[in-house]
């Protein structure tokens, strides 16, 4: 008799895998009305990021000023921080609480039927085509087989599609395959290894701590220290914490999870017992958690319509599919990990920006396109998440997971576009993609080179008018602003923080109107005169890290500067004309060029939308510090956080500001009002609120809300000046917020009223929206049922 149970079911979209790519694709195609079968093999979803492996989620803002990514990721990582009294650190910190935001998530959207513990096995096939797949759920003894119209695979290391008979690609790929500059000199079967984490807990006594027999023995500082394996940080992590090549990261799993245990163990030990530099620190900490289930980088990559490679990647070559971006660095971890002569060349020299090696590995932001993550060889196969097409070297940036959630949203999106077009990935053409592109704008993500151009939008015809607006003046070396607020301004930065000019520094600055003056604060603390050379260059954006040359600027001068310190140099008269306007600003870059005699006072915090950056080689520019503006002035004052940003297009600094800012000098409440000439029918207000943009998620504490974020606010809809609609918000924290009116209403004026926030003296929107009801590329009616428990389970 058989004892196993069998299960049958059918869904318009089967998600396999339910990482962080898997969950926000679950999501993005549910909310698009798309029946899912979301399958993941653990008893939490999150993958790499769970409370089981906790690895914490890294994205382009670690790299590139007002980068972080946005969408279904960012609202999970706002809800997060929110709501969890635990302090993020490097890796290992992870708790329960991110699970249970994951999960929230999922159960919220009736359209997904949720499977734990369900381990996808194979599939089967008709022709090109995947017909369903077979899952085994172990703790209830059942065998699944789920098909669908539509598949993702999602589940890290390519077993959908190797089970379909997609070619695969393992291992490195020499420089001679793909001709990439980073890429080793022949082909081989190397990749990156897998990680385990651990956790540690302050216990306030001392107490001493004997490792067990099988710990690995670590007694050499040359382990750690000159080879990048730096043990900073006493409460837990480290990603060099890494085995893979020679064993293989799929099948050797079970001995490589016990010799990294081995080897935390002998880390620890190191630490809290033999190590000059941490001891004192471990001295009342105690380990805590140990890992047991691997964090994965690299197995099998999924041959797809387009493979990514470096040099698509170093180019920022423009894709016509664009539907998502990457920031993290060409991140390639030595095969061998632990093993090798050291975890990771950048890590191994410090980091240091100026090596030709950090220098090469700099990239970004940079498109993505859908066509790297369809199947080439299935026809109706998704890839998200670190086994899509790509080479082994971009993979090095791809593979971070706010990165791969971002594919994630994109295929649920491209999943829905397909499915009400009757046609399958292959076969989606130019104005599908176009579609794709513009909810993926509308559901809050960003794509480098696409703009939102909706022209179901009704406030792409209002007249735009606002109670006040900030005019940019510059920043001052004590300028604090909104990260004093939010408790993520580096205490180390003192009003007298400098720069030394040994490099070229650069400014951006957003222009929208006459400049007659710009000036920087310097000092110069050596015995003679000093000559300062400037320049005021060109800017394709606070995302142009191109380095142009002295004879490419729109002006230079050179400034004597007397010895002293604090000293505002001005610039009279630097530009006959300013290329932005009121309602179009553009940014230019004020340039020092290199003198370290000179230094430039740096703002502890970012005068919003305005970075600064420093120059380290092969003609690039980085993001100085954790994003930071240097201490500059213009005059007259710049109008650039006007009314018509909230429909740029853009809900970002990029090429412009693209926000609309109160005047921070005039109390709350503020508003921004849309006027129509002809009545409008609106149904659906969609709102975005500046915040949880500028820096990586790392640098936000417990409890953290955005202080730019609008906490209460007003929607009043009118008609002929009587107020027809009026809904009040309070205590919100998320940046994108959405606002269904259960009847459309006639209207000709829409006024949003921010009445708080969570701490800025401004109020600020990035975008409105209006439109005439919730319209939807896709819009099936069939709802599939929400299981709470994994399948075979009931509720008690």
């Amino acid at each position: 008799m058989e004892r196993w149970k069998t299960e049958t079911l059918e869904y318009e979209l089967v998600v396999c895998g339910g990482g962080l790519a898997g969950v926000c694709a679950a999501i993005a195609a549910a909310r698009q009305g798309v029946r899912v079968g979301l399958l993941h093999d653990r008893t939490v979803l999150g993958g790499n990021s769970s409370s089981e492996v906790r690895v914490t989620p890294h994205g382009a803002a670690q790299h590139h000023p007002y980068a972080r990514e946005t969408g279904i990721i960012s609202e999970l990582l706002i809800e997060e921080r929110a709501i969890n009294h635990a302090e993020i650190f490097e890796n290992g910190w992870t708790n329960s609480i991110w699970d249970l935001v994951l999960l929230t998530a999922v159960l919220r959207e009736p359209n997904i039927e949720l499977h734990l513990n369900t381990k996808v096995t194979s599939c089967v096939t008709d022709g090109p085509r995947i017909t369903s797949v077979e899952a085994l759920v172990l703790d209830s003894e059942t065998r699944m087989q789920v098909s669908g119209s539509l598949f993702l695979d999602a589940t890290g290391d390519g077993i959908v599609a190797d089970s379909a008979g997609c070619e695969v690609m393992t291992g490195s790929e020499g420089r001679d395959v793909f001709g990439e500059s980073n890429a080793s000199d022949v082909s081989s079967a190397d990749t990156m290894g897998n990680s385990l984490m651990f956790k540690t807990d302050e216990i306030a006594q001392e107490q001493p701590w004997v490792p067990p027999f099988w710990a690995k023995e670590l007694r050499d500082p040359a382990f750690f220290y000159d080879a990048g394996r730096i043990p900073n940080d006493a409460r837990g992590g480290f990603w060099w914490i890494e085995l893979g090549t020679p064993r293989h990261t799929i099948y050797d799993n079970r001995s490589i999870r016990t010799d990294l245990q081995r080897y935390i163990l002998g880390v620890w030990d190191w630490m809290k017992n033999h190590d000059p530099q941490m001891r004192d620190a471990t001295r009342t900490r105690m380990l805590d958690w140990i890992g047991s289930v691997l964090g994965t980088r690299e197995s099998r990559r999924i041959v797809g319509r387009t493979i990514v490679t470096e040099s698509d990647i170093q180019s920022r070559r423009v894709f016509g599919d664009e539907i998502a971006y990457g920031g993290w660095f060409l991140d390639l971890h030595t095969p061998g990990g632990l093993i090798a002569e050291h975890s990771e060349a950048n890590s191994a020299q410090r980091y240091n920006p100026f090596t030709e090696k950090a220098a090469r590995a700099f990239v970004g932001p940079y498109g993505i396109p859908l066509s790297c993550l369809i199947a080439r060889d299935v026809d109706n196969l998704f890839l998200a998440g670190r086994d899509i097409s790509a080479s082994h070297v971009a993979l090095g940036t791809m593979r971070v997971m706010g990165t791969t959630a971002l594919m994630g949203q994109a295929v649920g999106t491209a999943a829905a576009v397909a499915l009400q077009s009757g046609v399958g990935p292959h076969a989606l053409q130019p104005e599908h993609v176009r579609t794709i592109q513009q909810q993926l704008l509308r559901d809050g993500a960003w794509l480098p080179n696409v703009s939102a151009d909706d022209p179901a939008d009704a406030a792409r015809r209002a007249r735009i008018s606002v109670s006040s607006e900030e005019l940019s003046r510059g920043v001052e070396p004590d300028y604090v602003g909104w990260g004093e607020a939010a408790g993520i301004v580096d205490r180390r930065i003192n009003p007298d923080f400098l720069v030394r000019c040994e490099t070229r520094m650069v400014q951006q600055i957003a222009l929208s109107g006459t400049l007659d003056r710009v000036s920087l604060c310097v000092s110069n603390h050596s015995s003679e005169p000093q000559t300062l050379s400037l320049a005021l260059q060109r800017s394709g954006g606070i995302f142009d890290y191109t380095v142009y040359a002295q004879d490419e600027a729109l002006a230079v001068t050179q400034v004597r500067v007397e010895p002293g310190i604090r000293q505002w140099i001005t610039w009279e008269r630097p530009l006959e004309s300013v290329p932005g306007t009121a309602d179009e600003p553009v940014y230019v870059r004020l340039e020092l060029m290199p003198n370290p005699h000179l230094q430039w006072h740096q703002a502890q915090s970012c005068f919003p939308a305005h970075p600064a950056h420093y120059e380290v080689g092969m003609k690039k520019l980085r993001k100085l510090q954790h994003g930071v503006s240097l201490a500059f002035r213009v005059e007259p004052p710049q109008p650039v956080f006007g009314p018509r940003n909230v429909v740029s297009g853009v809900t970002r600094p990029h090429r412009s500001p693209n926000q609309w800012r109160s005047d921070p000098n005039a109390p709350l409440p503020a508003w921004c009002r849309l006027d129509w000439e002809q009545p409008e029918t609106v149904g659906r207000i969609e709102l975005t609120f500046p915040g949880n943009l500028l820096r990586s998620y790392h640098a936000y504490h417990p409890f953290y809300r955005a202080p730019e974020t609008a906490r209460d606010y007003r929607i009043e809809i009118m008609r002929e000046g009587s107020v027809v609609f009026e809904q009040v918000e309070t205590d919100n924290y998320q940046r994108r917020r959405v606002h269904q009116l259960d009847r459309p209403v006639t209207a000709d004026a829409v006024r949003v009223t921010i009445l708080s926030t969570n701490g800025d003296p401004a109020a600020g929107l990035y975008e409105v929206r209006v439109y005439p009801n919730q319209t939807r590329p896709y819009g099936s009616s069939s709802r599939a049922r929400t299981a709470l428990y994994a399948s075979g389970d009931t509720a008690s």
